[in-house]
């Protein structure tokens, strides 16, 4: 069980990330 709480806390965190970068991205192209 403990294995799949990580699996899914890794996959949230991959998905947090991208979405921090293309807002970054965003950003950076407004400038």
């Amino acid at each position: 069980k403990m294995q799949e709480e990580l699996r899914q806390q890794k996959e949230g965190n991959r998905n947090l990330r991208k979405q921090i970068r293309q807002r970054l991205g965003d950003c950076l192209e407004d400038l």
